[in-house]
């Protein structure tokens, strides 16, 4: 209504003269039955009424998301950044100064340094909470090896159970969330995760969409398409290393164990124990002798 209140006012400029007169409801039949129009059916003032219906607003105007207005910790940081702001306060200011050195301003928006990794981007709380909503309910992974497949089978089996439980979906509805997350998790063992272990690069999440990322911010599709293309190329060396961690990992994980280990030698001759279900003889069960 503000907007038509504008409009109003602007058109109003262009007369010579304009006065306003309130007219009570009881008085104006059309003024009341427009005031119950919304609330009420059509048929019930067809020929009392007259209207037309706009399929399209009236006005013009560009349409504005509300945004989060309230302050959180980035703005004292950011307006240091951007105007040397700082507290009246000498010792509020003197912890800003020493705070702000660990971010960076980059057009307009707030990034937290690092050394070994990328900078990360500064959210506000409401986005933080999208965030996260987005990544835990994200929307695929095909292990090579039986082994893996096995691993793998566990892991999608465990989400799923608790995604079920906590929600009154069918498994079917929580399958492709639970694979996406899967194949976009890194994995220890390879330190990649799957898609880049398919598609020779990262994926990119939708939250990185919605929350520009340097990633998307810095995307050219030339320049995109020829480094897709020699990713491909070195899809079959990224396959190699991360198979040869695989392997250094399952040695370390098994000298580990074997550290462990104490060992005992028999001789010919010597009385040992056996399990009798291993030999598949005997009464089943879990009151059964073993």
């Amino acid at each position: 209504m503000a907007k038509y209140l504008k409009l109003v006012k602007a058109i109003m400029t262009q007369f010579d003269e304009c006065y306003v007169e309130h007219i009570p409801r009881e008085e104006n039949m059309k003024a009341d039955a427009l005031s119950k129009f919304d609330s009420s059916d059509i048929e019930n003032y067809v020929g009392s009424v007259y209207f037309q219906v706009l399929k399209t607003p009236s006005i013009n105007g560009k349409l504005i998301a509300p945004i989060d207005i309230s302050g959180c910790w980035i703005d004292p940081i950011k307006a240091h950044l951007e105007t040397g702001w700082l507290s009246n306060n000498a010792l509020e200011a003197r912890k800003l100064t020493v705070r702000a050195l660990r971010y960076a301003l980059i057009e307009g928006i707030l990034y937290k340094k690092s050394f070994v990794i990328p900078y990360l981007k500064c959210l506000r709380p409401q986005e933080a909470e999208l965030v996260l909503k987005e990544v835990h309910e994200g929307i695929f992974a095909h292990p090579q090896a039986y082994r893996q497949a096995k691993v793998a089978n566990r892991i999608i089996l465990d989400g799923l159970k608790k995604r079920v439980e906590c929600s009154s979906n069918t498994w079917v509805d929580e399958l492709l969330p639970i694979l996406w997350a899967y194949h976009t998790t890194y994995k220890v063992t390879t330190e990649a995760t799957p898609f880049m272990l398919d598609y020779g690069a990262e994926a990119v999440v939708p939250v990185e969409i919605t929350h520009t990322s340097p990633k998307v911010g810095a995307f050219e599709p030339e320049s995109n398409e020829e480094g897709m293309r020699l990713a491909l190329d070195l899809i079959d060396e990224v396959r190699d290393e991360a198979n040869a961690k695989i392997v250094k990992h399952h040695k370390r994980a098994s000298s580990y164990y074997n550290l462990r280990v104490k060992e005992r030698f028999f001789r010919q001759g010597d009385l040992v124990l056996r399990k009798i279900e291993a030999y598949g003889v005997g009464h089943k069960g879990k009151l059964a002798p073993n």
